[in-house]
């Protein structure tokens, strides 16, 4: 319903402690002025033609028992399927940095990835350090091919403090911002990370840098990764993806995995260990099937996600067929 100018307070929050709706309104509006306390939510009215006939499909189906009618409302097609707004819009996802709690070092690289959804082809990014609303500068990325991931490292002149975040700008005018993190100082002594070649099923001809499906494919091994080896994300990068043949030719892509030490203290575990760890049988068929999971999940229009997911199942059944 539309409210006129006399009914604005139907229209109107009364309650002064709505700071996340406002936030949200924030986020979607675009208004960095929205006020936690003035504000409200009018749904637009539903009209309909004096010919209601001209926008109602009616189908009556009298072989099956008894009577069934069909009523399709033209107005609503082009929301079947879709989360309106939701689904259909230009989003980040960022694999790295995590959500919360994450401590970088200075002096460190580590390689910020991300996926992205709806971005039209060609577009170019901007990567950013913040804290709060500024700018740090010296860190800032200009103008990159959107290829979902690249290796930033901050410098030991960037203060230790918290409430730090990735921002990342497309050249399409919009904005993201990563999870919040803090800085620390550079560890001293940290252990080399350790390499790990993944093998996967499937072709990585349709894991273009850029793709939904690339970015997809990226967080969910990722993600499965550090989920089978009980460590948090941060400790695992996808630097690379390469093609491979087996001698029966069939396809298959190497993942190249990094294992990093801790950077928050919280985790003992050795780099060596980890890497043992995944090369184990039964984490290999954990982590194959894990990812396919991840994938499923993802809110993609690229048809190369539900590919690569029908891949990674069909490989999890034939390995369990083999034990």
């Amino acid at each position: 319903q539309q409210f006129g100018n006399s009914q604005k307070k139907e229209c109107k929050s009364t309650d002064n402690s709505n700071k996340m709706v406002a936030e949200l309104l924030k986020y979607f509006s675009g208004d960095s002025t929205q006020s936690a306390e003035n504000f409200g939510f009018c749904l637009p009215q539903l009209s309909f033609p004096d010919d209601i006939d001209s926008i109602i499909a009616e189908t009556e189906d009298l072989e099956s028992v008894g009577t069934t009618l069909v009523y399709t409302i033209s107005a609503f097609e082009p929301y079947i399927g879709v989360l309106a707004g939701v689904t259909d819009q230009p989003s980040i996802v960022f694999a790295f940095p995590p959500p919360a709690s994450y401590t970088w070092p200075q002096d460190s690289e580590r390689r910020v990835q991300w996926a992205s959804f709806n971005l039209p082809a060609g577009t170019t990014v901007t990567l950013k350090l913040m804290q709060g609303s500024s700018e740090i500068s010296g860190q800032t990325k200009l103008d990159m091919i959107n290829d979902m991931n690249e290796p930033i490292t901050i410098a030991g002149t960037v203060p230790v403090a918290q409430g730090y975040k990735i921002k990342l700008c497309a050249s399409t005018g919009q904005c993201w911002k990563s999870g919040t993190f803090s800085i620390k100082a550079k560890i001293a002594n940290q252990p080399a990370p350790v390499e790990h070649i993944q093998i996967m099923p499937g072709d990585a001809s349709i894991l273009t840098p850029g793709s939904e499906a690339y970015g997809v494919y990226v967080s969910g091994v990722k993600t499965a990764i550090a989920m089978i080896l009980a460590v948090e994300s941060h400790r695992i990068e996808i630097y690379g993806l390469q093609s491979i043949t087996t001698t029966r030719r069939a396809s298959g892509v190497q993942v190249l995995v990094r294992i990093h030490a801790d950077d928050t203290g919280r985790d003992t575990t050795s780099n060596e260990d980890l890497l043992a760890a995944i090369q184990d049988d039964d984490n290999q068929r954990a982590f194959v099937a894990t990812s396919g999971d991840f994938m499923t999940a993802a809110q993609s229009s690229d048809l190369n996600v539900s590919k690569y997911h029908g891949l990674l199942i069909k490989h999890v059944k034939g390995l369990d067929s083999k034990v």
